[in-house]
């Protein structure tokens, strides 16, 4: 059996960040290699000589132009050059990637997630709100039953559930990179808040919001949302008025 079959044989059996951290690492060890080989050329060990002297000039430093000039000059010349150049930043980029997984999460399921509190999801109260009063069916809300509707949704929409429609944030060789769900985040329900919300009236004696007609939810909700903000609750139902023999 051949050694690159053994590896991906190997490399089937690891879940999605195991397999990207073995991906980069051969990637990065490809890169390496090409870049090892292109440096047999004279024109190219002349610019990467160059390019260690720019690293250790200063700005102000008079030789720095006359440098750069050279360097730029070997670039336009040489196609090999040129190739050196770019796997030179892909090695960076690589690199740079390798080290970011480290601070990327999977879950049961092998699905990769991006960094807690990186790129948060913020839902504001005026979203919270109108979630409330729209899947009520009402246009009042007390301060107290908001509170743990936003208690029980903040749960909802950070539990460690996969939905198939949760967002994507990145993709790097064609693995995936969701949104963690600890990055979902509402805003607090407080008086600077309260006193915030301009779509919204909010009565601080008696700490109730309030609308002047039921709100409508303007765009679809994804399948994490649904659960999170029209699961939680049901709308409230109409009491049936009773009548009395000669009502």
């Amino acid at each position: 059996m051949s050694i690159e079959k053994t590896n991906l044989e190997y490399m089937d059996e690891l879940d999605d960040l195991k397999f990207l951290n073995e991906l980069l690492s051969l990637e990065l060890d490809n890169l390496k290699q090409r870049k090892t080989y292109i440096l047999k050329y004279r024109e190219v060990q002349h610019y990467q000589n160059l390019l260690d002297q720019l690293q250790k000039l200063n700005e102000d430093n008079i030789e720095l132009t006359n440098i750069k000039q050279r360097k730029d000059d070997l670039y336009l010349k040489y196609e090999e050059v040129q190739k050196y150049q770019e796997l030179v930043d892909a090695i960076k980029v690589y690199t740079e990637y390798k080290n970011k997984i480290l601070t990327f999460k999977t879950n049961k399921e092998g699905r990769i997630y991006n960094q807690k509190g990186s790129k948060i999801k913020l839902y504001s109260l005026e979203n919270l709100i109108t979630f409330y009063l729209s899947v009520k069916k009402t246009t009042i809300v007390k301060k107290k039953d908001l509170q743990n509707y936003r208690k029980i949704a903040l749960k909802k929409l950070q539990g460690p559930k996969s939905y198939p429609d949760d967002e994507i944030i990145e993709e790097f060789l064609g693995v995936e990179v969701y949104q963690n769900p600890e990055n979902y985040q509402i805003e607090p329900i407080n008086q600077k808040t309260l006193k915030n919300i301009s779509t919204y009236q909010y009565d601080n004696l008696n700490e109730i919001i309030s609308s002047n007609s039921i709100p409508i939810i303007s765009s679809p909700l994804t399948e994490r949302e649904e659960e999170a903000f029209k699961k939680t609750i049901s709308p409230t139902k109409e009491k049936q008025k009773i009548k009395k023999i000669g009502e």
